[in-house]
C-alpha cells in the first residue's frame, strides 16, 4: 500500500491484527460450543 520501506510500526500493527483476530476466532469457537 504505501512507498515506505518497512517502516517499525507496520510490524506492530501487523502483529495488533493478528492477535485481534485470534481473539475474535476464540470468542467465535467459544460461542459455538
Amino acid at each position: 500500500m504505501f512507498c515506505i520501506a518497512d517502516p517499525p510500526y507496520d510490524k506492530s500493527l501487523q502483529q495488533l491484527q493478528s492477535f485481534l483476530s485470534g481473539l475474535v476466532s476464540e470468542e467465535k469457537l467459544e460461542l459455538r460450543d
